[in-house]
């Protein structure tokens, strides 16, 4: 059915106003994002009044309103078509210019939504509601889910990628099939406000029988030479792939039985027996769906969408698939060690099942600049390495090599969750991450298997089965030559900021938003340094408010000394100044 058919079919089955959907999103244009538009169709069925309707758009960072635009008083075109944009003279067919003209939609994870209620129903900060919801798009520009904002859609619809072929700048959303708040049916491509969408250019293939000829998922990753320009030579195209299902992480219970989206998808990789003989080119691939009944040994048959998210090649927007046979043997998996001599070897097995031949350190709890915390990701290495600038001069030629040879010799591993922030982190074992079960740089993961996967360009495993050793336990105090005659030390505060230090001025520019939060990261901080008990402690992080008697170094060392035994007190090392540059 063309997408004409469709909204013809569907002004048939309702009322005037039921059928004005939500037809095309553009939040993310060339430079300055002063193209942005949102398109309603009633699906050519002429002029058409739009008075009783609104558009809401909602912030992903807060999940509420920023922005609310009546309609009251506006009509579609002959053409059934009405566009809102922020710059007339930059979009072509606009019917509403509304201010501002740069920077009208936020990029995502966001969300527009359609209602049929009064604008002044939705002032700024305006949680999310379904109440007289008509029709709504949740957005992105390769950012994870937002599942505050999902509820918008019908049950199982797809939060949309703007950039879901590279080209977040030069394509808008535009919905090719699907019926209101169904996003499943969208595709990206060249702006067309005010006219038919680029939907029907190219026919849609059939997926066939089982047995059929299907492209091979090594044709659709190609072989890279450059993990920077890693796109598929086959994005955009619909293709049909037969491959074993290896992975499955469409949500469900995690071990300690919490509920999670986990990855929405799961990963395809071609049978042993059909791949091709170059090594430099992957054999498997992420399918992004999470509705799809299928389970790992399944063979499946499968007509998707080729894009990329995050320099990733995936599947997604799935049209339809078969599952060919159940409990299949699953493809080889490949071995895999550490140091590589270029990324471009990880970019090879994106996708596929791998293992480690050999024990491996984890080297970092930071990962991507996020943590362990944050993304329960860590990092393994082939041996602990040192910052560039901690062996030789910044800039020099042994410390711009000594980060090379770490940036080869990482490899990430994930919880399995894309989500951040998880409350369940799966390591150190099967119990979790706790302050009794900690995770430590120098501890030994002796068994490793998973799946390869990645994030830009940082390669992680997502861990089918994993091992860790903890052979690097923590000391019960530092460790101090029994000869040390001056004991030195440094620690990090993490943004301690004591507001007016008087109790008050919470919440401050960073760190604890309030005065209970700030008294209980002083605690720790303060039981830290007692422990240490060093004769000169250098701090990071503190705030840079002066050295008076409401200071937060002053408050710090104050809490600190009440601590000490007499003569045993520390003080404030204040500089020439009144405070720090």
């Amino acid at each position: 059915m063309s997408p004409r058919a469709l909204w013809l079919a569907l002004l048939a089955s309702g009322a005037a106003q039921a059928d004005i959907l939500i037809n095309e999103s553009d939040a993310d244009t060339p430079s300055t994002d002063v193209a942005e538009f949102i398109e309603l169709y009633n699906g050519g069925s002429g002029v058409e009044s739009l008075t009783g309707l609104s558009l809401v758009f909602f912030n992903g960072s807060n999940d509420s309103s920023y922005f609310s635009l009546s309609l009251d008083g506006y009509e579609t075109g002959d053409d059934g078509y009405f566009v809102v944009c922020g710059d007339a003279a930059q979009v072509a067919g606009c019917d509403l210019d509304v201010s501002p003209d740069s920077n009208l939609i936020q990029n995502g994870a966001d969300a527009v939504a359609l209602y049929r209620a009064s604008a002044t129903a939705f002032p700024n900060g305006t949680a999310v509601t379904t109440e007289n919801l008509i029709d709504a798009v949740v957005y992105d520009t390769n950012d994870s889910d937002d599942t505050g904002l999902l509820p918008l859609l019908s049950t199982g619809e797809p939060q949309l990628n703007e950039d879901m072929n590279s080209a977040k700048d030069t394509q808008s959303l535009q919905r090719c099939s699907g019926g209101a708040r169904e996003t499943n049916g969208w595709s990206a491509a060249a702006p067309t406000p005010g006219g038919a969408n680029a939907c029907d250019i190219v026919p849609e293939p059939l997926i066939g029988s089982c047995g059929d000829p299907a492209t091979g998922i090594h044709a659709i990753q190609g072989n890279i030479l450059d993990v920077n320009a890693d796109a598929s030579p086959l994005l955009g195209s619909l293709q049909v792939v037969e491959a074993v299902v290896v992975a499955d992480l469409q949500g469900g219970p995690l071990a300690n039985g919490d509920s999670s989206y986990q990855y929405s998808g799961y990963w395809l990789q071609q049978a042993d027996h059909e791949v091709d003989n170059d090594d430099m080119t992957s054999e498997g691939i992420f399918v992004y769906d999470y509705r799809s009944n299928v389970s790992v040994g399944d063979r499946v048959r499968l007509m998707a969408n080729v894009s990329e998210y995050n320099q990733v090649t995936q599947l997604s927007q799935v049209a339809d698939y078969i599952v060919c046979a159940q409990n299949q043997a699953l493809p080889e998996s490949t071995p895999l060690s550490l140091p590589v001599t270029s990324l471009t070897e990880w970019e090879a097995l994106e996708g596929m099942r791998v293992h480690a031949t050999a024990p491996l350190v984890i080297s970092d709890l930071y990962g991507t600049g996020y943590g362990l915390g944050n993304y329960g990701q860590f990092v393994v290495s082939s041996r602990l390495h040192f910052q560039g600038t901690e062996i030789a001069l910044p800039g020099s030629e042994v410390a711009l090599a000594a980060n090379a040879q770490r940036t080869l010799d990482a490899l990430l591993i994930d919880d399995g969750v894309s989500a951040s922030y998880p409350e369940f982190i799966p390591f150190p074992d099967e119990t979790g991450l706790r302050a009794d079960n900690p995770l430590r740089i120098g501890d030994e993961v002796a068994q490793l298997s998973g799946v390869m996967h990645a994030y830009r360009n940082n390669f992680m495993v997502i861990p089918a089965e994993i091992t860790i050793d903890p052979v690097n336990p923590r000391t019960l105090s530092p460790q101090v030559a029994v000869d040390a005659d001056l004991v030195i030390a440094g620690m990090n505060v993490l943004n301690y900021f004591n507001g007016d230090g008087m109790g008050g001025g919470f919440p401050t520019s960073r760190g604890a938003p309030t005065a209970d939060a700030l008294e209980m990261q002083g605690a720790k901080i303060v039981a830290a340094l007692t422990a240490i008990n060093a004769d000169v402690i250098g701090l990071m992080e503190i705030e840079n408010d002066g050295y008076g008697e409401s200071s937060a170094i002053r408050q710090l060392v104050a809490e600190l000394n009440a601590q000490q035994l007499p003569g045993d007190e520390y003080s404030v090392v204040v500089p020439a100044a009144e405070m720090l540059g």
